[in-house]
């Protein structure tokens, strides 16, 4: 009988639950609600059930338990849960009786009614008298719908689906953050939510987000906590007006990083994806954005195991892109952008806010799903002309291979074995070779391997030697890394060596490493050469002799 927080608008009556259960037999439409108790009790009393006497024990507990003026004054709320039992199937109704539990309280026999002169309330009758129908038919009833407040429980409920994520930290509550983030707090997601943003709400977001005009100016992360917490009263969410950086965040930030289950980057910031990559202390990374041209979202989903992490994904993102044909245009340029004020990042591509919403709620989905998944996930939803969403799946490839060079690391993940694999087993029984191509982080000293590419025309190979040659190989690099804005470069060479052979550099590829590092010495990076064998592969760096 708690009272509700107070609000404009609301009524609420204090009132006592009963709960009703009994068996039915009817092939239709069960009943038409009871208008009073007496048409209740015709409804369901039987010979093996009998309403008034239910009736009268629960009310007999509820006034000799708390003989109190409150007891007297409130309602009664009457759940039904009828079982049909030729159909075999629980119905479940409430009815909220008009007239205070005192005045049922009398009608059943059970107090007296009040004495006016005296100035009194009800008393309990003893002996308790007999039933009053004519009472009963005056104790009348409202069909009332019983509605749960909506928490994480319920909200899984109306969801269909296991809720996702238990301490969750959040980068990025802009346009794809504030939807993502409404979808999954709606469909019940995370226990705890921690949001940070150093950005504030401008005119030009209104477009996109969820926010409105009266948040203009306000930290987006603490009107976007605010937002959902009312949308879901059981989360509080944090906030902090920070970005995500390198030694630059608080100790709060940090902790609630080091203490998450699960890290969301949603700032659409190659940046903030790599150092929450490198973040040693945390939970399972998720980074989803939309591409350049707002016509689809991309989602990079880390393995429990940690073993593809973000910057893994990354470099398998832009293999997905330069291969697939259906992606050919996904890294295109915007053709156009607005820019609504001095501001930096007043700087936006046109988006409607319907596109926005419905590529958002698909990366909300795959969200959830890919998290019940242990495995690694990319996903690119790509939103056409006539408003249908297709998805690419890039399957998960487990293993890695890695090498550590004067302070660089450089990592090959399994999808690129299983490519370069398969270019060998086309060239067979004759080795064959390429260029390879992947990203270079200076800061980080990092290099992943995106993909190798196959053999140009005029290359010559033989079961025991390998020639590459140089046909249109400069327009292929070009038009690789044109697809994929410039984000990849070159990195080394990669052949393969025959069955029978291992994977161990020649004397003639050490020669060749030795060249290699030569011509990069220029861009203060190791070279890179992978052999392929039968069944292994070999990561090997080397930088020039300063």
């Amino acid at each position: 009988m708690a009272k509700p927080p107070p609000g404009e608008g609301r009524a609420w009556r204090p009132f006592l639950g009963l709960t009703l259960g009994i068996r039915v037999e009817n092939r239709g439409a069960m009943w038409h609600p009871p208008r009073h108790l007496g048409h209740l009790h015709l409804a369901f009393s039987n010979v093996e059930f009998n309403l008034l006497e239910h009736l009268q024990c629960h009310v007999r507990r509820l006034l000799t338990a708390a003989n109190s003026e409150r007891v007297h004054q409130s309602h009664l709320l009457i759940r039904v849960l009828a079982h049909n039992v030729i159909t075999d199937r629980i119905e479940s109704f409430c009815l909220l009786a008009h007239q205070s539990i005192g005045e049922i309280g009398e009608a059943l026999g059970l107090l007296w009614p009040p004495m006016e002169a005296a100035g009194g309330g009800y008393t309990l009758r003893i002996p308790e008298g007999d039933v009053r129908p004519d009472q009963l038919e005056a104790v009348t009833l409202t069909p009332a719908n019983l509605s749960l407040s909506f928490d994480r429980a319920t909200a899984q409920t109306w969801a269909g689906r296991e809720a996702v994520g238990g301490r969750a930290i959040a980068f990025g509550a802009g346009a794809i953050g504030c939807q993502v983030l409404d979808s999954l707090v709606r469909e019940g997601a995370f226990s705890e939510l921690v949001i940070a943003d150093d950005d504030r709400l401008r005119p030009h977001n209104l477009a996109r987000h969820i926010l409105r005009e009266d948040h203009v100016g306000a930290l987006k992360a603490k009107v976007l906590a605010s937002e959902l917490h009312r949308i879901r009263p059981d989360i509080d969410p944090t906030y902090y007006a920070e970005q995500l950086s390198e030694g630059g965040m608080s100790e709060e930030l940090v902790g609630a990083i080091t203490t998450s289950d699960l890290a969301l980057d949603l700032t659409a910031s190659v940046g903030a994806s790599r150092i929450l990559s490198d973040t040693e202390e945390r939970g399972r990374a998720i980074s989803a954005f939309f591409n350049p041209s707002g016509d689809a979202f991309v989602l990079m989903v880390e393995d429990e195991e940690r073993h593809e992490d973000l910057s893994a994904l990354e470099a398998r993102y832009y293999s997905e892109v330069i291969l697939n044909p259906a992606l050919r245009q996904h890294l295109r340029a915007p053709s156009e952008a607005v820019i609504s004020s001095g501001q930096c990042r007043s700087v936006t591509s046109r988006i409607s806010s319907s596109d926005a919403a419905l590529l958002s709620a698909a990366a909300a989905g795959a969200i959830g799903r890919a998290l019940r998944d242990p495995a690694s996930h990319l996903m690119i939803g790509s939103l056409h002309p006539d408003g249908s969403l297709s998805i690419v799946t890039a399957s998960a490839n487990t293993g890695r291979h890695k090498v550590v060079h004067q302070g660089w690391l450089i990592r090959c993940s399994g999808s690129v074995h299983q490519q370069l694999r398969e270019l060998r087993a086309t060239a067979l029984p004759n080795e064959t070779g390429g260029v390879l191509l992947g990203v270079v982080d200076h800061r980080r000293k990092r290099i992943e391997v995106s993909l190798g590419l196959p053999a140009p025309d005029d290359s010559f190979g033989t079961p025991r030697a390998f020639e590459r040659g140089v046909r249109g190989l400069s327009e292929a690099v070009d038009e690789a890394r044109g697809q994929v804005m410039h984000q990849i470069t070159y990195l080394g060479e990669w052949h393969t060596h025959p069955d029978g052979a291992a994977a161990d550099p020649s004397p003639v590829d050490r020669k060749q490493m030795d060249a290699l590092a030569s011509d990069l010495a220029t861009e203060e990076r190791p070279a890179v050469m992978i052999i392929v064998g039968a069944d292994e592969l070999r990561v090997s760096a080397r930088e020039a002799i300063q």
